[in-house]
């Protein structure tokens, strides 16, 4: 019967189906919490219960939105995200920021963007990871607060952004320095995502983290500067494959376009990324393709020394007399997770 309301054409009968799911929800979430009490529940429960709830949290804003009329649902759930994340940057003062092992430039340009904002609010922040950051990437590291395992900041963080990580296994050995009681924003856009935060805004519909953290950088009223739209930059071009993917959305664009009229370097982003790799790199790439071993190497001192990006990434690599044409596109990371 509710199905048959759901696919109602008939306005008000699609409207009595959202108030009965919306009402069954709420009764289910007061019965929810009573029964979770410390100790009373497995892990495994207590995960999918958070991970319903935060679902539904934003399932019921939709609701709302088509039920009352007002706003489209995206700018709903854009607000409802923006106003907790920004009431805990506010009651806060001391945040860690870190992405996923085998960082890309979707979590790394989503943490340095990030850095910029909240140093430029005042905040004690730092960057650290697991994992060194790629030599492609180094020109938008900060030149301080950048920690890599097994080196950590002194501060103690009270809170800790994790972007771009599904999981919180993801984030490495990161995990190790994390207090316990630190609250934990999870901004994502994987499908995979566990909803392991504090805050959870997973965003499947945007193309790269990046794109979220430039929606909650304008909803906090950052002025994005050079440095800030550089990083988001890099994050949004990497994940979409310079556009190519099938997660290159109008909305992706709009960033873009958006980003550059505020002073992202993209010519430097597209030497740096793109147009500058070492030799071997570009064999090893070749010989992968066309299934044997790389040719003799000739004279090519003009290349610079690069290192690969890591995962993610959508890599173009040309060289005369090597390979007519070898590509790398794929597409997300190593552990299932979509762009």
């Amino acid at each position: 019967m509710l199905l048959r309301l759901f696919h109602h054409e008939d306005y008000e009968k699609k409207t009595i189906f959202l108030q009965i799911l919306m009402v069954t929800y709420q009764r289910i979430k007061c019965k929810g919490k009573e029964g979770l009490t410390k100790g009373s529940v497995s892990p495994i429960i207590a995960l999918s219960w958070q991970r319903m709830e935060d679902k539904m949290t934003v399932f019921s804003a939709r609701c709302c939105v088509l039920i009352r009329g007002g706003k489209p649902v995206e700018d709903t759930i854009v607000k409802m995200h923006g106003e907790e994340i920004c009431s805990m940057v506010k009651r806060y003062q001391r945040f860690l920021i870190t992405t996923h092992v085998r960082a890309d430039g979707d979590g790394i340009g989503s943490e340095v963007a990030l850095y910029h904002a909240l140093r430029s609010m005042g905040k004690t922040v730092c960057i650290a990871n697991d994992s060194p950051t790629p030599q492609m990437y180094q020109f938008i590291i900060p030149p301080e607060g950048v920690y890599i395992y097994p080196d950590s900041p002194k501060d103690r963080a009270e809170v800790v952004f994790a972007l771009d990580s599904p999981t919180l296994e993801r984030l490495g050995m990161i995990q190790e320095i994390i207090p316990e009681d630190a609250k934990i924003i999870n901004v994502d856009h994987h499908i995979s995502n566990e909803y392991f935060g504090a805050v959870n805004w997973v965003a499947e519909d945007m193309c790269a983290t990046g794109e979220i953290v430039l929606t909650l950088l304008r909803e906090m009223d950052i002025d994005i500067t050079p440095d800030m739209a550089t990083a988001l930059y890099v994050a949004i071009v990497t994940d979409t494959g310079r556009f190519t993917h099938s997660n290159t959305t109008p909305a992706a664009l709009r960033a873009a376009a958006f980003l550059i009229e505020r002073g992202a370097r993209h010519e430097e982003i597209s030497k740096n990324v793109y147009n500058t790799n070492s030799f071997p790199l570009i064999q090893l790439r070749a010989g992968a393709q066309h299934g044997r071993p790389p040719r003799r190497e000739p004279d090519c001192r003009h290349l610079a020394d690069k290192r690969d990006a890591g995962e993610g990434e959508d890599q173009r690599y040309r060289h005369a007399g090597i390979c007519r044409h070898s590509r790398v596109n794929r597409g997300g990371d190593r552990w299932g997770a979509a762009p």
